[in-house]
């Protein structure tokens, strides 16, 4: 039985990259074409011609990339009008049209099904739930394999709309309703993101993994977080280009970068990124959000924003967790009598077997009563404690400040990218919101931008923290060594035969862009 849950959204932003794949493509326009003919159909015009054109490229990128990513997972696309018109999920304010056209999507969809290339699941009529889901057949994988069309073959399509904002219900709107546009020089901030993905494009971003782990990966990042709310990025080696989500309706809140396959992976797993054959590091913004506030007052951030006396060290994730609510919620939420609203990062032991029945309130309360039994106190001790700890910044809490600060270190990241980028030598760096990954040898590099930019932004100096490597060598092995043959066999051995994906991806890279220096 098929899982239609296991989806994600479809992209409209690949296209083919490569003269193998462009022909591909080509061929089966060919046979659309002539599908179309046998049908009885008018004949298209040279301008509807190309628009079909990059229709069926978007769709058959979209396909191959997610059986890439997972076999069994599905593609979800919308085939509502509502849809496709001006300030719907479709509609690309940088062209002023819907992109993809309903009637040119819908067509080749069902074209693509009846040549067997496609397996189609329409949402039911009229109703709510699941949203159609598409996937790709073995007879377009086979077709893809047999020409060696990869992930590598992809680039980013020049129309892609890399900037959006997203109203309170985070449905997207388009760029000229949105408020707060003096506060931004658009066109630049467009240009600074091409610039970005195309050096992305340009670099070999991978995960040294095993395939088990790359399987329990998959089922970890399939579906929401606890809270239901958090959707994760799936690994698909071709999502890899970023863009730039606003909120509220306004360019004045958020403006995160999002979309990178690095940015959906749990942070243990992070340390297996390498950038270009080489092992990477971390280096993170500490207490990112609270140190803004402090900034805007005048004063430093404690070391630890998160750290509380009387509490015990492991609560940090938690603190964490709450301080977002105290800045995420309105002024309706600073009576305590309200405070049963917001519920802990944390599972009630045993789950109950009607969790996945339980709704939003039921669960609350559940994790509510887990984290009291687990510490002593109640929920609502944490929320108090945290304010009177960061008593300089209570102006902030109740207030949805969040999206202010939110769009303040959005900035602070676009300008160490782009830094990052224009030193003397280019240095590619991945973003997670308030943290960088870069190779090794260019951590001090990426120290000094990262402090530079944030007090030119702030005033004010901030406190770092890096991540260590996995592949650090043990004390007292940095000196020059004799590897023998038979020391590296089994090693070798074990790698090909555990981690097979890892050196396909590599190998897939350098047929297509050739060896990395």
């Amino acid at each position: 039985m098929v899982n239609l849950n296991n989806s994600r959204r479809n992209r409209t932003d690949l296209v083919a990259g490569t003269l193998e794949l462009k022909q591909v493509i080509s061929e089966l326009f060919e046979a659309y074409l002539l599908s179309r003919n046998h049908q009885g159909l008018r004949g298209l015009s040279d301008v509807q011609k190309d628009v079909s054109h990059r229709h069926l490229e978007m769709i058959l990128c979209d396909l191959f990339a997610a059986w890439e990513g997972d076999p069994e997972k599905f593609i979800g696309y919308s085939r509502g009008k509502s849809n496709f018109v001006r300030g719907g999920s479709y509609w690309n304010s940088r062209l002023g049209v819907a992109f993809p056209a309903r009637d040119t999507f819908v067509n080749l969809i069902v074209f693509l099904e009846e040549q067997g290339f496609l397996e189609n699941h329409l949402a039911p009529q009229g109703g709510e739930g699941l949203s159609s889901r598409m996937r790709a057949t073995a007879s377009l994988v086979r077709m893809f394999c047999e020409r060696q069309i990869t992930w590598v073959h992809f680039i980013q399509g020049r129309e892609t709309e890399n900037i959006v904002v997203k109203d309170e219900s985070k449905s997207l709107i388009p760029l000229d309703a949105a408020e707060g546009r003096e506060g931004i020089n658009l066109e630049q901030a467009e240009e600074n993101l091409r610039f970005i993905n195309g050096n992305l494009g340009r670099t070999f971003i991978n995960l040294n993994v095993t395939d088990r782990g790359l399987a329990e990966l998959s089922a970890r990042t399939t579906g929401n977080d606890l809270d239901g709310n958090d959707f994760r990025e799936p690994f698909e080696p071709s999502n890899r280009f970023l863009r730039r989500i606003f909120a509220l309706g306004s360019f004045e809140f958020g403006g995160r970068f999002y979309g990178g396959w690095w940015q959906g992976i749990p942070s243990d797993m992070r340390k297996f990124i390498e950038i270009d054959g080489a092992v990477t590091r971390e280096y993170d913004y500490s207490s990112m959000q609270p140190t803004l506030m402090y900034a805007q007052m005048g004063m430093p951030a404690p070391e630890d924003a998160y750290s509380l006396p009387g509490w015990p060290a492991e609560i940090r994730p938690l603190a964490k967790k709450a301080f977002n609510q105290l800045v995420n919620s309105d002024d309706s939420s600073r009576n305590p009598n309200q405070w049963h609203r917001f519920a802990p990062s944390i599972l009630p032991d045993p789950l109950p077997r009607n969790w996945s029945e339980q709704n939003i309130g039921q669960k609350a309360q559940a994790q509510r009563a887990a984290f009291e039994v687990r510490y002593g106190r109640p929920y609502g001790d944490l929320f108090h404690d945290l304010m009177e700890f960061h008593a300089p910044i209570e102006p902030f809490f109740f207030s949805r400040s969040w999206g202010v600060f939110q769009r303040q270190d959005s900035d602070i990241a676009e300008q160490v990218m782009l830094r990052m980028l224009n030193g003397e030598r280019s240095v590619t760096i991945l973003p997670i919101h308030d943290s960088f990954i870069v190779r090794r040898g260019e951590e001090e590099t990426l120290d000094r931008t990262m402090r530079e930019v944030f007090e030119e932004v702030t005033g004010m100096r901030c406190n770092l923290k890096f991540e260590e490597a996995v592949y650090d060598r043990p004390e007292g092995n940095d000196g020059i060594h004799i590897v023998m043959a038979d020391d590296l066999h089994e090693p070798a051995m074990r790698s090909i035969i555990e981690q097979t994906m890892y050196h396909r991806r590599w190998k897939e890279w350098e047929d297509v862009i050739g060896p990395l220096d």
